[in-house]
C-alpha cells in the first residue's frame, strides 16, 4: 500500500480516494494532470533519404579534400619549376579554382546534406540543384576534354546515384 497525502491539507488518505475525506480536494484530477498523455512516435525516415545524406556528406568531404590537395599541389609545381608538358600545365592552372570551387561546393554539399538529413523540403531542393550544376559542370569540363579523369566520372555517377534516392525517398515520403 502506498502512503499518499493530500496536497491540501497534509493528512495521509487511502491510495485510491479520489477525494480527501477530510478536506474535500480532489486528489485524482492533481494526479492526472501530473502525467501527460503518452507522446506519438515520430515516423521514421526511409532508408533511401539516409543513406542519399551520407553520399552527400562523403561527396561534400571528398571535394573538400581534393580542393586542399589540389592547391598545396598548385603551390609546389608552381615553386619547384619542373618543366611539365603542356596538358600538365593546363591541368595545373586549373587547380587553384578547383581548390576554391571544390571547398565551396564541399561546404554547400555538407550544408545541403545535413539539411536533407533534417529531411525539410528546402534543404532537399538546394542539394538537387547543387548535384544537377556539379553534374553540368562535370560533363561540360568532360565535353571540352580540358579536365577528364576517372574521378570525374565517379562524381557524376555518384551524382545521379544520390538524385535518385532523394527521388525514391521523397516519393515514399508524400
Amino acid at each position: 500500500m502506498i502512503c499518499v497525502y493530500c496536497p491540501s491539507c497534509g493528512r495521509q488518505i487511502p491510495d485510491d480516494a479520489n477525494i480527501c475525506p477530510y478536506c474535500g480536494f480532489q486528489v485524482r484530477l492533481l494526479l492526472q494532470q501530473a502525467y501527460p498523455p503518452p507522446v506519438k512516435p515520430q515516423p521514421s525516415r526511409p532508408l533511401s533519404i539516409s543513406i542519399a545524406a551520407f553520399l552527400l556528406a562523403l561527396i561534400g568531404f571528398l571535394s573538400v579534400i581534393s580542393g586542399a590537395f589540389m592547391f598545396f599541389a598548385y603551390i609546389y609545381i608552381s615553386e619547384s619549376g619542373v618543366s611539365i608538358p603542356f596538358f600538365g600545365q593546363l591541368l595545373t592552372t586549373a587547380m587553384l579554382p578547383y581548390a576554391v570551387e571544390g571547398l565551396i561546393l564541399g561546404a554547400l554539399f555538407i550544408t545541403s546534406a545535413n539539411w536533407l538529413w533534417k529531411c525539410k523540403k528546402s534543404g532537399g531542393y538546394l542539394a538537387i540543384m547543387l548535384l544537377i550544376i556539379d553534374m553540368l559542370s562535370g560533363l561540360g569540363l568532360t565535353a571540352s576534354n580540358s579536365y577528364f579523369t576517372p574521378i570525374l566520372l565517379v562524381g557524376l555517377a555518384l551524382s545521379l546515384a544520390i538524385l535518385l534516392l532523394i527521388a525514391l525517398g521523397w516519393s515514399s515520403l508524400t
